[in-house]
């Protein structure tokens, strides 16, 4: 019940800590679990957007530097994939010519990847995504899931 004699919209009822407390915990889920929380990585800081900086070059090397990642090795990595691109001449998301399942700036394997990048957040076909998820994987698993294009990547 609401008491509204005082002009107050506060709950008027004994459990008002109760109440309290499960109004952060809904808050705090719902900006868990909402497509909100999906503009932020993992640890919800704002990153930037593709739009805000003037080539994906610099955009992995912002993103990579704010996620402590070697932004040198991340555009090495991405050049090597897909000569930093995301789309093909058509628009269609890049696929790999050996693998069609690696799409993107950094050539992300669906078949490995896609439902992991989708529980962090992550969207693969769109450079923020692909990059994002790109750099989460270089962070915690360093780069052994580009080891096959490390020819190109590690002699730079």
């Amino acid at each position: 019940m609401i008491d509204y004699r005082n002009g107050s919209f506060e709950p008027f009822f004994p459990f008002k800590p109760i109440y309290t407390a499960f109004l952060q915990i809904s808050l705090a889920s719902f900006i868990t679990l909402s497509s909100f929380g999906s503009q932020f990585g993992p640890n919800l800081a704002p990153e930037p957007v593709l739009a805000q900086v003037p080539t994906i070059q610099e955009f992995i090397e912002v993103r990579a530097s704010l996620q402590g990642v070697d932004s040198r090795l991340a555009t090495d990595i991405a050049f090597c994939e897909s000569t930093n691109r995301q789309y093909d001449e058509d628009g269609a998301v890049l696929r790999g010519i050996e693998n069609s399942q690696d799409v993107g700036l950094f050539q992300i394997n669906e078949k490995y990847h896609l439902e992991a990048s989708r529980e962090l957040g992550y969207d693969i076909y769109t450079s923020e995504g692909n990059t994002g998820y790109a750099l989460w994987l270089l962070k915690k698993e360093g780069s052994r899931h580009w080891k096959s294009s490390s020819k190109c990547w590690a002699a730079t």
